[in-house]
């Protein structure tokens, strides 16, 4: 009897999924122009689209009304920064010393510094390097600096050390102050719908791009059959480990490697000879999927870096990624609708193996790469 329950709740959920499918495909919901350009996951990308509203001088003409509204955000987070939106420059990547500010908004006197994180890791001393920046240019309480994610999360200890910053979010604070904007750009068209799309992105970023009264429905059909509910949701993870091990499976099979899983979140495969810890990795960084060799001292983050392998990867050696590594895709734990092209076998295909496949291609091809991945850790 609990099967068949589970199996009518399950097609009552799927029916609901169905109908909010519908009226995506019949307004064009779906369309979105960041998503085609493949904004996702690249901060400078996001911090272009940002400072273009927040800039006083910016081609949507409303001058700096959606300036004064995220000042006026940011205060509601308790800033004791009283910032004057008038003569105002916003730019991005703007260099410094040792290092780059993502955004700076200045005026001749205070600044509002943005550190933006998409999925990307924190960099050494990051925040202490940016706060040791701002003190020697600003006077005290003269200005702020903000740690944006998608999430909220807090910076990591080596980044930010004991410098003060604000918290913000994509999920709740940035969409918030968007949709404020949108209240302002009715008059303005072009502006409008640009700002619908990217709100839209971003819940599509944040998982929340499910109507909500489509979701309420949802709810309630989980709400009325709790047993049902709870045991689903005690089997999810268990459902999800199957998927994915088989996928690593059927692959590690496709080019004769060796595999290992580590529960969920990642996993790595690698040939006979090579020291255990050591492989080409698919992992979890930041809520993202990033791809990355890794000999045996980087994989407890020991490794010397070498050099960035441009042919592969776009982000600096570390410790852990000894040469660099790529985001190449939301990761399955906050992004479930990955869960559906990992059992179809469309996740399998247009990453893990294209990725692994270029991966053991450069291998072939530049044989002090490999003997440095099998090297043996003695540390």
């Amino acid at each position: 009897m609990r099967i068949k329950s589970i199996e009518k709740l399950l097609a009552v959920v799927l029916s609901i999924k169905k109908k909010n499918d519908a009226v995506l495909d019949a307004t064009g919901g779906r369309f979105n122009i960041f998503q085609t350009l493949g904004v996702n996951h690249y901060e400078n990308k996001h911090s272009l689209i940002l400072a273009a509203l927040l800039n006083p001088g910016g081609t949507h003409g409303l001058k700096d009304e959606f300036l004064n509204l995220f000042v006026k955000m940011i205060a509601q987070k308790n800033s004791s920064l009283d910032f004057d939106c008038s003569n105002v420059t916003v730019i991005t990547e703007h260099v410094i010393t040792d290092g780059r500010l993502d955004i700076i908004i200045k005026n001749p006197e205070q600044a509002i510094i943005i550190e933006n994180k998409i999925y990307a890791r924190d960099q050494s001393e990051q925040l202490i390097r940016y706060n040791n920046y701002a003190e020697q240019k600003y006077d005290i309480g003269k200005y702020i600096i903000l740690y944006l994610t998608l999430w909220g999360n807090e910076a990591s200890k080596q980044s930010s050390g004991a410098t003060e910053y604000i918290c913000l979010s994509y999920e709740n604070d940035i969409i918030e102050w968007l949709e404020e904007c949108l209240k302002i750009s009715l008059r303005h068209p072009t502006v409008r719908e640009t700002l619908v799309q990217y709100i839209n992105h971003l819940k599509q970023l944040t998982n929340q791009d499910m109507e909500s009264k489509n979701s309420e429905e949802i709810v309630k059909a989980l709400a009325d059959n709790v047993e049902s509910s709870i045991i689903v949701y005690q089997n999810f993870n268990n459902m999800k480990s199957m998927l994915i091990e088989e996928m690593v499976k059927r692959v590690s099979e496709k080019f004769d490697l060796n595999y290992s899983l580590k529960n969920e979140n990642s996993f790595h495969f690698y040939k006979n000879d090579w020291p255990t810890g050591a492989g080409i990795y698919f992992a979890e960084n930041n809520k993202q999927l990033y791809f990355a060799f890794k000999n045996q001292a980087a994989s407890v983050g020991k490794a010397e870096p070498q050099y960035l392998i441009k042919e592969l990867f776009d982000i600096d050696p570390i410790p852990f990624d000894q040469y660099g590594y790529k985001l190449i895709a939301p990761h399955w734990n906050f992004d479930n609708e990955i869960l559906i092209d990992i059992s179809n076998g469309k996740f399998e295909k247009e990453i893990v193996i294209k990725y692994l496949d270029l991966a053991l291609r450069y291998l072939e091809k530049n044989v002090n790469v490999e003997n440095n991945i099998k090297e043996p850790f003695n540390g």
